[in-house]
């Protein structure tokens, strides 16, 4: 797990995400049943700019 503090909003927010993001685990169906594949989810966890 990886840990990374970014600033939102002048706020400071702590990102827990995966080391190896190709990491992907459902073994309930839970994800999938909620629309995210394991093609999808590298997706997760990645901090996009905006503006």
């Amino acid at each position: 797990m990886h840990v990374n503090t970014v600033q939102v909003g002048g706020e400071p927010l702590q990102l827990r995400t995966l080391i190896d993001r190709q990491q992907f685990w459902d073994p309930d169906g839970e994800a999938e049943r909620a629309g995210i594949s394991s093609s999808t989810w590298p997706l997760f966890g990645v901090v996009w700019p905006s503006g």
